[in-house]
């Protein structure tokens, strides 16, 4: 992880690129299990290094707002929302700028124009877009076509391995499915998904239930026999008749497919 330091003159207005850089940089290290746990503290300096003088004078001072220093105000992870916190409030302050700089016509149309271009690369434009839905259409990060991602027809057809694999090279978030620029961990929005396949907090399209093989339908074997033959056996039965004192033992032939009963005129007489 090698990046400028801050004596190379990076100006606070690089801050929401260096931000981006950052999470994309811990993204990929914690795809190759380099995880914040056990890396922050080797972590957390290297980013300090990067940090602009004045955004790390900022750092320092609100971690010693208390007057006291405990180890969990140097983790990685506190460092990274503090830095996502700048970077918010700087854009809130570009936006506020550029609304008081224009009259009310063009400050319409302005504010329009940058609230379509900031929901597709801001963090918090993602958001409301996403709390907001059918307002803004995005593309899908699966297939680029105008749908939501989470109901994209082709991702249903991929493997759940592929689907990551797609959201990490685009750097998109696993659970909001939009280049929202922070990670799975730390998005706003898990908290308001809920799977109805496993009820964890993701879309249903990300579900591992989603990729179990289905059930493939096995053939049946139907087995029928023919008689060739020209004889055929039918059941019989013995009964033993009796009539005014006389008993006789008879054989009685059952066809199942006749429709009425016969007796011998011998059995009669």
């Amino acid at each position: 992880m090698v990046m400028k330091n801050a004596a190379t003159g990076r100006s606070k207005t690089d801050l929401p690129a260096l931000y981006d850089e950052l999470e994309a940089k811990i993204r990929a290290l914690e795809s190759l299990g380099r995880t914040q746990e056990k890396y922050g503290d080797f972590l957390s300096p290297l980013v300090e290094s990067c940090l602009p003088e004045e955004v790390l004078v900022a750092w320092e001072r609100s971690r010693n707002h208390s007057f006291t220093e405990t180890k969990e105000s140097r983790t990685l992870e506190q460092l990274m929302n503090f830095l996502r916190q700048e970077v918010k409030g700087e854009e809130m302050v570009n936006l506020a700028r550029t609304g008081f700089a224009s009259n009310q016509s063009s400050r319409r149309k302005e504010l329009h124009n940058d609230h379509v271009k900031q929901s597709e690369s801001t963090t918090a434009s993602a958001l409301v877009s996403l709390q907001t839905p059918g307002k803004i259409i995005h593309n899908c990060i699966f297939c680029d076509k105008s749908h939501p991602s989470e109901k994209c027809f082709s991702a249903r057809k991929m493997t759940l391995a592929a689907k990551q694999k797609l959201l990490l090279k685009k750097g998109a978030c696993f659970s909001c499915l939009k280049k929202a620029g922070h990670l799975s961990k730390f998005c706003n929005v898990k908290t308001q998904l809920n799977c109805s396949h496993c009820n964890n907090r993701h879309f249903d399209i990300m579900c591992d239930k989603n990729n179990e093989s289905k059930c493939v339908p096995k053939p049946e074997n139907s087995l029928s026999n023919c008689n060739k033959s020209e004889t055929i056996f039918l059941q019989t039965l013995c009964v033993l008749i009796r009539y005014q004192g006389q008993q006789e033992l008879i054989r009685v032939v059952m066809d199942s497919g006749s429709q009425s009963s016969y007796i011998s005129e011998k059995i009669v007489t």
